[in-house]
């Protein structure tokens, strides 16, 4: 008896990017993550009033596929 299988795929390259943030989060709140790619950094900012917490710059840019970012 044949078996269905769902393949999933995508015709546009999945990256992965990684950046280095340093943050002291307090317990409870809820942070967004903004990417800012044309300066290739990140800021993490607070979900309630959108005050930036801490941003940090990109490490890496990785195929999705290749499972972790060179840190």
């Amino acid at each position: 008896m044949a078996q269905e299988h769902a393949v999933w795929s995508s015709l546009v390259p999945q990256r992965v990017r990684c950046y280095v943030i340093d943050a002291e989060l307090a317990g409870g709140m809820r942070y967004l993550l903004e990417e800012d790619t044309r300066e290739a950094s990140a800021r993490l900012l607070r979900d309630d009033t959108g005050e930036r917490v801490a941003s940090g710059r990109m490490i890496d840019e990785t195929w999705i596929f290749s499972g972790s970012c060179s840190w």
